[in-house]
């Protein structure tokens, strides 16, 4: 993930890495993470127009808003750590609730 990347800019660097975070740099590698988080929503959203039921993956949004919060004020490799959890466990649940609500619309 991204923000496993944005972790590792300064070691990357000295190592000679050229990952995509240390290409952009560490504001613009944390917006396109940002980006690559909230992007699902605005999908979702189309989802919930023709399927109602899907409005469960917004509940993934316990999930993303204090991963945001903390990727945009995080200090120590720690904090990105636990955004990198955050993340996992948003995907997992955004696939599962997302599917919940595609069997409840056609099951």
């Amino acid at each position: 993930l991204m923000v496993n990347n944005i972790r590792d800019i300064e070691t990357d660097k000295l190592a000679s890495k050229n990952t995509l975070a240390v290409i952009l740099g560490k504001k613009a590698a944390t917006y396109l993470f940002l980006l690559m988080i909230w992007l699902p929503f605005g999908i979702l959203a189309f989802f919930v127009l023709l399927y109602p039921a899907t409005m469960l993956g917004f509940l993934t949004l316990l999930l993303v808003i204090p991963a945001t919060v903390i990727v945009l004020t995080a200090k120590t490799a720690k904090e990105l750590i636990l955004v990198l959890k955050l993340t996992s466990f948003a995907a997992l649940a955004y696939a599962l609730s997302l599917a919940a609500g595609l069997f409840i619309v056609f099951f």
